[in-house]
C-alpha cells in the first residue's frame, strides 16, 4: 500500500502549497491595514482539503467533526477577507471632504 501513501503525500504537498499562498495573502492584507488576526490560512481551503489537512494533523479525528467546524470558519474567513479588502482598498480612499462632494450630499453632514 505504498502507492496510497505516495498519493496522500502528494496531496499534502499540494495542500501545504495552497496554505502557503493563503498565508501570503493574509500577510499582504494585514500589512495594508486589514484586521484579520483571527483567521488561519487553512480556513480558506476547500472542505475536502481541510478534512484531509486536519486528519493528517490530528490522526483519528472524525470527518464529521472536521466538517462541522469547517463551514462556519470558512465562511467567516472568506467574508472577513472580502470585507477587509473593501475596507483597505476602497473605503480608506473616502474622506469627509470627498464624501460631501458626492451627488445628493449636503453641507450639514
Amino acid at each position: 500500500n505504498d502507492r496510497g501513501a505516495k498519493v496522500k503525500n502528494k496531496e499534502m504537498v499540494k495542500i501545504a502549497a495552497q496554505i502557503q499562498q493563503y498565508e501570503q495573502l493574509l500577510f499582504f492584507l494585514k500589512t495594508n491595514g486589514a484586521l484579520l488576526a483571527s483567521l488561519r490560512p487553512e480556513h480558506f481551503l476547500s472542505c475536502e482539503q481541510y478534512v484531509r489537512y486536519m486528519q493528517n494533523l490530528v490522526p483519528g479525528i472524525s470527518r464529521r467533526a472536521v466538517e462541522k467546524q469547517f463551514y462556519p470558519k470558512s465562511m467567516e474567513a472568506w467574508l472577513s477577507c472580502i470585507l477587509q479588502t473593501i475596507k483597505i482598498f476602497l473605503l480608506n480612499r473616502i474622506t469627509l471632504k470627498t464624501f460631501k462632494t458626492l451627488p445628493g450630499m449636503t453641507e450639514s453632514i
